[in-house]
């Protein structure tokens, strides 16, 4: 009740200055002497002060004469010395200034590391139990020094992967070396199961001898223990391998959105295995030449040339895989060779050679050459169904892929048998396809025919893959 009482009260004045306004009004004009004027003057600032009314208007009035900005900007009597310079603090006078001849006092570098990167992440499954993944990665001020630190926790720490490196920067000469260990589970075409534990330690250098080419040498020491858990499988192995390796690098490409696009490319390997162990297990030698040609015409228009090949010796020679396309993705049937441990550790799987299927070729020699015409073909699609999407610089390949894998000096690159000259040991396969860079990975799809070059295989076969192309 109180409170109603108040505000009828406050309506009641307000209404009653309202009606002094209005009567001011009323009466302006019939008030001509200068005293009545200063007084009208006087009540209708009242008027305004008070109910914020002006001219049927609302207004915000203050009653304090004194303006608070007046504060932010005055005027500086010159006779006032009020501006004075500042002195330096005393810690800067106390630093020695350098006389001619002189110079500031040298302290020898120390090394501390520092984390550069931290990651990781942990989980649970009813199958596997516990398990987690980190990466480490330390290095100080100069990058002198690094340290790189991974692991894979899989229920129990033999089952688990582990590899850390350190790497020595301050020379010309970089110097590095570390350990690993990793165990995995494997399921042969034959339903055995089987575990790899696969563990050791590297040491590597690298010398450059420009900003393009450079020199690699790494020696590595492998121990390699296998199991089977079924019935009937063949017995458990354990392995030595001792390996070295020295490579040539030369690389001066210009890189395009999906691909190199100028330039040349150069690798030369030497790789050994002795057995220092007398396991008398695996021991070969191989030379191997990777060289990549690119020439670019303007305006995204290119032309790729690779010409790679290798040979291997010893008791167990290396292996090499012919066919398919890199980081395909699609279900690949693979041939029992692959899982033994000759193979799963030490032979290259070479690629592209399209129209072939996966590890259709093996051999311990091959050579491939492969030939791909580069364009723009999709500058911009932007699609609205079924999916929000859009899609910019697609570029456009033609290509064809020509090679072979053989053992020792059986190999017929053609033959002329039944009366068509045609392909023999060699296989072929030609094709287009389109490569788009979505900001996050670069997919890659090819289209791809065989051919022995007398006819052409009816069925194409199809190459969703991940990455740049050669």
């Amino acid at each position: 009740d109180s409170v109603e009482a108040a505000n009828a009260a406050q309506t009641t004045e307000i209404a009653s200055l309202t009606d002094d306004y209005a009567q001011y009004e009323a009466e302006d004009d019939s008030l001509t002497s200068d005293s009545t004027a200063r007084a009208d003057s006087t009540a209708r600032e009242k008027v305004i002060t008070e109910t914020g009314i002006h001219d049927d208007d609302f207004v915000f009035v203050s009653d304090n004469k004194k303006d608070p900005l007046d504060t932010l900007m005055f005027d500086i009597p010159e006779e006032e010395d009020i501006i004075r310079p500042l002195k330096e603090p005393k810690e800067f006078d106390e630093i020695k200034v350098p006389q001619p001849g002189e110079d500031f006092e040298i302290r020898k570098y120390k090394t501390k590391f520092t984390p550069d990167y931290i990651g990781g992440g942990i989980g649970y499954d009813t199958f596997f139990g516990l398990r987690g993944q980190t990466f480490f990665v330390f290095s100080d001020y100069l990058g002198n020094h690094q340290i790189f630190v991974a692991t894979d926790i899989i229920n129990t720490i033999d089952q688990s992967n582990i590899l850390a490196f350190y790497l020595y920067n301050k020379n010309r000469t970089n110097l590095g070396g570390g350990f690993f260990h990793s165990k995995y589970f494997y399921l042969d075409p034959f339903r055995r199961l089987f575990s790899d534990r696969f563990y050791g330690f590297q040491f590597f250098a690298r010398r450059p001898f420009s900003v393009f080419s450079r020199v690699d040498f790494t020696a590595s020491q492998y121990f390699i223990d296998r199991q089977y858990y079924d019935l009937g499988s063949p017995p458990d192995r354990s392995s030595k391998v001792t390996t070295g390796e020295l490579s040539w690098i030369f690389d001066n490409i210009v890189w395009g959105i999906t691909g190199p696009l100028n330039g040349r490319r150069m690798r030369i390997d030497l790789e050994a295995s002795v057995n220092l162990f007398n396991a008398g297990d695996i021991e070969f030698y191989a030379a191997e030449l990777d060289y990549r040609k690119y020439w670019h015409f303007g305006n995204g228009y290119s032309f790729a040339f690779r010409m790679s090949g290798a040979a291997s010796f010893g008791s167990t020679p290396k292996h090499y895989f012919l066919g398919g396309t890199t980081n395909w993705i699609g279900n690949r049937r693979l041939d029992a060779r692959v899982f033994e441990v000759e193979n799963l550790y030490f032979a290259d799987v070479v690629t592209p050679l399209r129209g072939v299927p996966y590890y259709e070729l093996s051999g311990d020699r091959y050579g491939l050459v492969n030939l791909e015409f580069r364009f723009p073909m999709i500058d911009y699609l932007a699609m609205r169904f079924p999916l929000r999407m859009t899609i910019a610089r697609v570029q456009g390949a033609m290509f064809f892929d020509i090679g072979s894998a053989w053992f020792g000096s059986n190999f017929k690159g053609g033959t002329s048998q039944g009366g068509n000259s045609r392909l023999k040991d060699l296989r072929s396969g030609f094709g287009f396809g389109m490569r788009a860079n979505l900001g996050f990975l670069l997919l890659r799809y090819d289209l791809a025919w065989a051919t022995d070059l007398s006819s052409i295989e009816p069925h194409s076969t199809s190459y969703f893959s991940f990455g740049a192309g050669f």
